[in-house]
């Protein structure tokens, strides 16, 4: 019997769990009716039958299979050795085979072929077509069809590998991913997951080779480097073996020479795995150039590398704060959620937006075993996240793949989750003196009604003044007032029905705004500072955002003047001077500089004229223009002694400074 792919993936579940599943819950992870779960268990119930297995079921309990681990697993590699055409496909499935086809081929491929094969109708799979162009577009290669002849991918080898290496990690799910990095623990006899030599038509000898090899190549990076590979490398660089194998195996153009592989070529681990591979395939009828080996180490070099080469230029990390920014504010307008409020999502999305990105400039995919258990769980914001992704990140030239958007909607997801927290509604009390009645009424408030927190209390001429310089959300008075905050008449020992009145009215604000009470509660900051203290709580966010804009556009200033003019600087000068124009552009920002300086500073800028050019210089290209006292004050840091000796800390002599 064949099953459809939800009914496959349904099995899949009931064979993990360890206890019995809930037809309800079945139905909201596959966000599906349980009339649709129902139906599939049927079949599941016949599929099992053929295989001496019986689906159990108890009402108020769940559905269940009672078997050993060994029989579980051996059905789930019964259910892994499925070919495309041995079940019945959804179209995003589909599409998936259908590149993978046209990745594997090396001449044109019929539509009639695609539909035998798939066993859809030829329209079918034009329709499918177009999701194809879309999949391939994005990592950057072309669909071409030609009368009579058929469909051909164009593109680069380095693009088709990327693309392979993308889609495989889409067709694995997260038991064949985790077999795969539990293989490299146990190092039993297991195989990797059956679908990988199906995908690459490789031979069970070829399979045992690649598993031999990554073995070894993680013990001697972890003795001879001292270093661990992380799951995600282990699982790239498997399939980058695969890749290299079946690449060789049917004669297709090798890599071409990039700044990457050169990179790879002369990473430490490059001789490890070169040794390896001569050892194991010497038998074999191939041997991996250097090419296809960098290319194999690129993910493990990339996860593990911490050189002064991959840290980002100030230029980039500017690039990278713009690009946060953007997608929080993006994001934040397509949900209707303030995610611009949450420093927390800022810090850590920019610190993995900031790797991400640089690992995918160099052609470095992360497999993400959970990417269609996120897509599934939160379609809301994956269509958010991936619309912003799409807009923001196209002027920059980067495309993000399905499995890294999935990483993104985590961070999102958390932060929507935090602010969800319902924030308690800002009370001011009024009474006629603001104080015994106004004490009473707030401590049976806060004791009857939990969403209400008073802010304050005072006489009714307080209350203008008051409001002014606090947050108040709704006033409860025993007094009529004329103001513009909604204000709940209450008896001076309240009601039911005052009680019941305040219910309804802070009801009704929560309706009207629900942002103002989506917010979750400030955290404290863990730096000693008291600022915060004399900025009101709701001004936080502004002030946060523009201090970030303010450090970002200090350090990429001062990090092209230091750039400039380094061989004029110690390291210790250097990092005052840093200190120096992050402070200047802090003091621009509100209006202040330095008035004037030292007679002695006056003097010696004539001395240090080339410095000044230089600094003018840089400042014209960053279109920025500064008044003489501050192009002073930063020349100080340039300064030597006079007697023409060399200056101990700069280590230049003034005839060098003077360029005599």
């Amino acid at each position: 019997m064949l099953l459809s792919s939800r009914s496959r993936e349904l099995l899949k579940v009931i064979i993990d769990s360890k206890q019995p599943m809930v037809i309800k819950d079945l139905a909201h992870h596959f966000k599906v009716s349980e009339r649709t779960i129902k139906y599939d268990l049927e079949g599941l119930r016949i599929w099992l039958r053929e295989h001496e297995v019986p689906l159990l079921s108890q009402r108020n309990k769940g559905i269940w299979i009672d078997e050993g681990a060994e029989k579980r697993r051996r059905l789930r590699e019964v259910l892994n050795q499925h070919k495309a055409e041995d079940i019945f496909l959804n179209q995003r499935e589909r599409v998936k085979y259908i590149v993978w086809e046209l990745l594997l081929a090396s001449r044109y491929i019929r539509i009639n072929d695609l539909a035998e094969k798939f066993s859809v109708s030829r329209n079918t799979i034009i329709s499918d077509l177009k999701e194809v162009e879309r999949h391939v577009a994005s990592c950057q290669l072309t669909l071409h069809s030609k009368t009579r002849f058929g469909l051909l991918l164009e593109g680069s080898e380095w693009k088709k590998r990327l693309a392979m290496e993308y889609v495989v990690q889409g067709l694995l799910d997260n038991a064949d991913m985790q077999h795969m990095v539990h293989r490299m623990l146990v190092k039993n006899d297991a195989h990797l997951p059956s679908k990988i030599q199906q995908l690459f038509q490789l031979s069970g000898r070829d399979l045992q080779m690649i598993q031999q090899v990554m073995e070894q190549f993680v013990d001697q990076v972890k003795m001879r480097l001292d270093l661990c590979i992380s799951d995600r490398a282990v699982i790239s660089g498997i399939i980058r073996l695969c890749i290299s194998f079946h690449r060789m195996h049917s004669k297709q153009p090798p890599l071409p020479e990039t700044s990457d592989i050169e990179k790879a070529k002369s990473w430490t681990g490059f001789a490890l795995l070169k040794n390896i591979l001569r050892r194991l395939t010497i038998k074999c009828d191939f041997e991996l150039p250097d090419e296809e080996i960098a290319f194999i180490c690129l993910p493990v070099m990339g996860v593990l590398s911490s050189s002064d080469e991959d840290v980002l230029s100030a230029t980039q990390q500017q690039e990278m704060y713009q690009i946060t920014t953007q997608l929080v504010e993006t994001i934040s307008a397509l949900a209707g959620m303030p995610f611009y409020e949450e420093p927390e999502l800022f810090a850590h999305l920019h610190s993995h937006l900031s790797d991400r990105i640089a690992t995918y400039k160099s052609g470095i995919l992360q497999p993400n075993p959970l990417t269609d258990e996120i897509m599934r769980a939160y379609p809301e914001m994956f269509r958010h996240v991936k619309g912003a992704c799409e807009s923001v990140l196209k002027p920059y030239g980067i495309q993000l793949l399905d499995s890294d958007i999935a990483f993104l909607v985590l961070h999102f997801q958390a932060a929507y989750d935090r602010l969800k927290e319902i924030r308690k509604i800002n009370a001011l009390v009024v009474c006629g003196t603001g104080r015994g009645t106004a004490r009473f009424l707030k401590t049976h408030l806060e004791n009857e009604v939990k969403a209400l927190q008073v802010v304050g209390l005072c006489s009714a001429l307080e209350v203008e003044k008051y409001i002014a310089s606090r947050k108040v959300d709704v006033i409860i008075s025993v007094l009529p007032l004329q103001v513009e905050i909604p204000v709940i008449i209450v008896h001076p020992l309240p009601t039911r029905n005052d009680i019941a009145t305040i219910h309804q009215v802070l009801a009704t604000i929560r309706m009207k705004k629900p942002m103002l009470f989506a917010r979750h509660t400030q955290k404290k900051s863990p730096l000693p500072c008291t600022l915060g203290a004399e900025i009101h709580q709701q001004d936080l966010p502004i002030m946060e955002r523009m201090s970030q804009e303010i450090i970002f556009k200090g350090f990429e200033l001062s990090q092209k003047i230091i750039h400039s003019c380094k061989d004029l600087l110690t390291e210790q000068r250097a990092a005052g001077l840093q200190l120096h124009i992050m402070l200047m552009v802090n003091r621009l920002t509100f209006g202040s500089a330095y008035t004037d300086m030292v007679n002695e500073m006056r003097h010696s800028a004539l001395e240090i004229n080339p410095v000044r050019q230089r600094l003018l210089s840089v400042l014209e290209e960053a279109e920025l223009t500064l008044p003489p006292s501050e192009i002073d004050a930063i020349l100080r840091y340039f300064a030597y002694e006079r007697s023409g000796r060399t200056d101990h800390e700069s280590g230049y002599t003034r005839k060098e400074w003077t360029g005599h």
